[in-house]
């Protein structure tokens, strides 16, 4: 009985083989690339590029970002800077931090600033520490304000770039008309007198006329209240027949002759012909 039923078992046993081998070992077609798929697995279709994500926004630049685009409209009446600095944090959300060494030279000079503008944040703590012979850094903490000597030594410490802020000629030419003053000076050397017009606005004042060794410094006695700067100038040099005249964002202290000199205008230089270089 088993005898008869082998030859009927074996046709089979090859179907199956044959079945087996036109399909699952049947070698895998190329994919459109060229590539080989692997086998019992589809080929991979092709996957668009996933934009990579932008690194984390690093707090101080979010900051200067925020002061970039929060415009303000101040009006300040001859008000301290630091109810301008907490109405520009108010408005901002950025803190606004005064630092000791400002705070000391603000409250021995009595400072106030009559402020009215539309401005972005940026340019409000620009004009303010412009003003008020002070400057700024942004950290991840929020605004440092502090005195240009301080905030240099921060920069230097923490490993900062960026530039100390200075006062261009138009700043000076603006702060000559409405930088008011109110000051007594009895008997003061001339080059101190000139040093705390400096830290008073940030101004550079230079001496032209040379003195010579054991030569007497000229004294300046001068009282004003709600001065000018240009005026201060005037009445403080004028006794001692000085003259001033602002050049570029430096003001000149010099003899009449001095300043006059000064006021010439530059020669001309002579064009050069045609085809000449």
């Amino acid at each position: 009985m088993l005898s008869a039923l082998l030859p009927t078992a074996r046709p089979l046993v090859l179907c199956l083989l044959l079945s087996l081998s036109g399909s699952a070992l049947a070698a895998p077609e190329p994919d459109p690339q060229g590539k080989e798929a692997p086998q019992g697995k589809e080929a991979p279709q092709g996957k668009e590029a996933q934009p990579q994500e932008a690194p984390p926004e690093a707090p101080e630049e979010r900051h200067q970002r925020v002061l970039r685009k929060t415009v303000v409209h101040f009006e300040f009446q001859r008000a301290p800077v630091e109810d301008i600095f907490a109405a520009l944090e108010k408005a901002s959300g950025v803190r606004v931090r005064l630092g000791k060494a400002a705070r000391r030279a603000l409250k021995k000079r009595k400072f106030r600033i009559k402020y009215i503008a539309d401005r972005t944040g940026e340019q409000v703590l620009s004009d303010v520490c412009k003003a008020s012979a002070l400057d700024f850094v942004v950290v991840a903490e929020g605004v440092y304000v502090d005195t240009p000597r301080e905030i240099r030594k921060l920069r230097k410490k923490l490993g900062l770039g960026g530039k100390a802020l200075r006062l261009s000629g138009e700043d000076v030419a603006k702060l000559l008309e409405t930088k008011e003053l109110s000051l007594v000076s009895r008997e003061r050397p001339l080059s101190e007198f000139l040093s705390f017009l400096r830290a008073e606005t940030g101004i550079r004042f230079v001496e032209l006329t040379p003195r010579k060794a054991g030569q007497a410094e000229p004294k300046v006695t001068v009282k004003t209240t709600s001065t000018p700067l240009k005026e201060v100038l005037d009445l403080a040099l004028a006794p001692l027949k000085l003259d001033w005249i602002r050049s570029g964002s430096v003001v000149l202290v010099g003899s009449a002759a001095e300043i006059a000199e000064q006021r010439k205008p530059l020669p001309k230089q002579p064009r050069q012909p045609p085809g000449k270089e």
